[in-house]
């Protein structure tokens, strides 16, 4: 008898188990009937989300019994909300069409997930979509061609509303880009093939990321496969034998999904002048001499990235990825003893779980990089004692960055969202020719934010930092923000305090390049800042626009000066040493305008203008890489037929001049345009030629080699590219 009411127990669990337990599928269309492709479907309320598949066909599965709202979205359509119960089948999702990008997910703003439209936190979006149109083939030239706000200048040099590489905080999928090249993160390593999308943040975010983002955050986030098979190559070429080639392949089988992705780029480099400036001692003067240098380097590099994710059950997500990077550059024998190599490799692992019904969730994440820089020299040369022959490599920089965070979002009733977590972070600086020994600090961090809905149109986010440095103590950063929904309307207002404690390089590191020294210096002292800023935006179904004033009160930044040379100095030809200080005052302010319609017939413009004005408040001279005014344009028209579509693209950038403390780079205009052909065989398979020129009015710096040039360009440049793409 016990043994019968044993299995009869064990049944009903099991039945319990089997009924509990449903699963939702259809299909998504628009207003027409017709499907669309890779929706977002979500249940609201809870972490249960897929991506439809080609043919607009989704499946949750294993989904805890009861009644949920559905949401489904994409790119260019508004969010459908469908209320279902465990009896709905066969369902069919109507969304419409609204052409502008306003339904995209975000998260970098708040830490947590927001529709562009509704994140409390302004944040400007690059997809993947965007990049492509405009024929970007690096970060650099998508952030010049989509973004006013952000500057750039070959692969090392960003400057975001007035502040520098160093006070933005560079980010792929949620992990710092770690290593630099004269202070300025390395951008060669970042894979535009597997980009999504590019968030930006503009303004303090230290209260959420920490230092470095006190000047803002860019956060790239990568793609996942949303089919079982995604495969995608790419081969571009364009003049100076510059070629650049990309091989994505993921793979998804439900619960295991794998991204391989490979990018290799090249170029024989070029001149934009053949003379070089000189200071001669004897007369003083300055005069020209001929050079072979370049103003663009010939290099060559090469990035691999792989990425593994596993869901064992509905409640637990895990993840492993890696990236590793080579890059050389090659100089003329002529005027260079030795070439550069660069060489990074970086991992990280985590995983997430959710409880409470799938709303709230616990995140782990480990992350490791470590940065080299090597001298290959070209001539016999002596360096600090040693001889170096032609071929011998010379290690010259090493940096290694740990971080692990623990990070939780608990729903606190219906109006509090909390988001809180604890940050370790491991820098580490060897260089054997400038530092005796190597260097290393910590930091620990304790963050805190809560978003709350105080009534149905305003919302709030308040937080803030706490943190521990080893050398420099405890820090206290706050962050408070709000919104206000009124109809088409957002109105926007936020505080955020910022930091930057001085990087090793900064406070340790002795720099000898060329006949110039820069020098770090130990006593100095973190940089800190106040940002205000208020924003008001429109939306509609064809039209956006958005406009943000904001200042930025800097204390403390930390610049070079230049300072006495020493008699050593002197007597090895050393003409110019610099000294890391804290300068006592900065500000930079504008005002950021961006503007995007959808005309009809496959046309739509967008439009950007910034205005800056960033001054260092001790002798009242602009910052360092600021320009007063800048605008983009952005106009696209696209087509499609039968197995045929044709984009058209046409981008600009009006750029006025620069400052810097030397000289100043000239103002220029750079149009671009781009077309890509997309011919489908079949729905598996896709071809893409495409076509562009680049600079067609062949704006070039011509001045000599060294100045301060505005933009690289080696003039006008005709490309062609090929792209083909398999999915199953």
């Amino acid at each position: 008898m016990k043994k019968k009411l044993l299995l009869s127990a064990w049944l009903c669990c099991m039945l319990h188990v089997v009924v509990a337990q449903v699963t939702f599928k259809g299909v998504v269309v628009d207003e027409s009937g017709k499907t669309v492709p890779e929706a977002v479907v979500r249940l609201e309320k809870t972490s249960f989300s897929t991506v439809a598949d080609d043919k607009g066909e989704f499946v949750l599965s294993n989904v805890p019994s009861g009644d949920y709202t559905i949401q489904a979205s994409a790119m260019n359509f508004t969010t459908g909300r469908f209320p279902v119960t465990p009896q709905s089948t066969d369902l069919k999702l109507v969304i419409a069409r609204n052409y502008l990008n306003l339904n995209e997910v975000v998260v970098t703003g708040t830490g947590t997930y927001h529709r562009l439209k509704d994140t409390p936190t302004p944040v400007e979006v690059l997809t993947a979509k965007d990049i492509e149109r405009t024929g970007s083939a690096t970060f650099e030239d998508a952030l010049s061609a989509l973004s006013p706000t952000i500057s750039t200048k070959g692969s090392y040099s960003i400057v975001m509303g007035g502040l520098r590489n160093k006070q933005v905080l560079i980010l792929i999928d949620g992990k710092k880009l770690s290593g630099d090249v004269g202070g300025d993160n390395d951008l060669e390593r970042i894979d535009m093939s597997n980009v999504k999308r590019i968030e930006i943040v503009k303004g303090g975010a230290s209260s959420l990321y920490g230092s470095e983002a006190m000047g803002g955050v860019i956060n790239i986030i990568t793609k996942t496969p949303t089919n079982n098979i995604d495969f995608t190559s790419s081969y571009r070429v364009s003049k100076y034998g510059t070629i650049n080639q990309t091989t994505n392949l993921g793979v998804n089988f439900g619960k295991f999904t794998s991204q391989t992705n490979y990018q290799r780029r090249e170029s024989k480099g070029w001149q934009l002048s053949k003379y070089e400036e000189k200071a001669l001692t004897k007369p003083t003067r300055d005069t020209l001499v001929e050079t072979n240098k370049q103003a663009m380097a010939a290099y060559r590099s090469n990035v691999v990235s792989q990425k593994f994710t596993y869901d064992p059950t509905n409640m637990i997500s895990l993840y492993a990825k890696g990236t590793y990077y080579d890059k050389r550059t090659d100089r003329p024998v002529s005027d260079y003893t030795y070439d550069m190599f660069y060489k990074d490799y970086n991992m990280a692992a985590g995983g997430e779980y959710h409880f409470r019904k799938h709303v709230d969730y616990i995140t782990f994440d480990a992350y490791y990089d470590n940065y080299e820089y090597e001298k290959g020299y070209l001539k016999e040369t002596k360096s600090n004692n040693i001889t170096y022959k032609v071929g011998d490599r010379q290690f010259t920089k090493r940096q290694r960055y740990f971080n692990s965070t623990l990070k939780g979002v608990f729903s606190i009733g219906e109006n509090h969202k909390l988001n809180t977590g604890l940050d370790f972070v491991n820098d580490y600086l060897r260089n054997p020719e400038s530092m005796e020994q190597a260097k290393s600090a910590y930091t620990m961090a304790w963050y805190a934010q809560d978003e709350i809905k105080i009534i149905d149109r305003l919302s709030v986010v308040a937080g803030f930092r706490l943190i521990h440095h080893e050398v420099f103590k405890n820090k206290f950063t706050p962050k408070l923000s709000a919104m206000y929904a009124l109809d088409h309307f957002n109105f926007r207002a936020s505080y955020a305090a910022g930091f930057r404690t001085p990087n090793l390089l900064e406070l340790y590191y002795d720099k000898l390049s060329g006949t110039t020294i820069s020098q770090g210096n130990k006593d100095l002292i973190p940089e800190k800042s106040n940002y205000y800023s208020l924003n008001a935006e429109y939306i509609s179904k064809y039209f956006t626009m958005s406009v943000t004033g904001y200042t930025n009160n800097i204390h403390d930044i930390i610049d070079r000066t230049v300072v006495d040379l020493t008699d050593d100095d002197k007597a090895n030809g050393v003409t110019k040493r610099y000294l890391y200080n804290n300068v006592s005052k900065a500000r930079t302010q504008g005002i950021d305008v961006s503007m995007n319609a959808f005309l009809g017939y496959g046309f739509s413009l967008g439009l950007g203008y910034s205005y800056l004005d960033a001054v260092n408040r001790v002798d009242n001279v602009p910052l360092y890489g600021a320009g007063r005014h800048t605008g983009t344009v952005n106009a696209n028209w696209n087509k499609e037929w039968s197995k045929y579509k044709l984009n058209i693209n046409l981008n600009g950038r009006l750029q006025s001049k620069v400052f810097y403390s030397d000289e100043n780079a000239r103002s220029y205009n750079l149009w671009n345009i781009a077309t890509t052909h997309s011919f489908s065989g079949s729905k598996a398979f896709v071809i893409e030629p495409g076509f562009g020129v680049e600079n067609i009015f062949n704006f070039k710096d011509e001045r000599p080699f060294g100045s301060r040039y505005a933009t690289t360009s080696s003039g006008r440049t005709v490309y062609a590219s090929l792209t083909v793409k398999f999915k199953q």
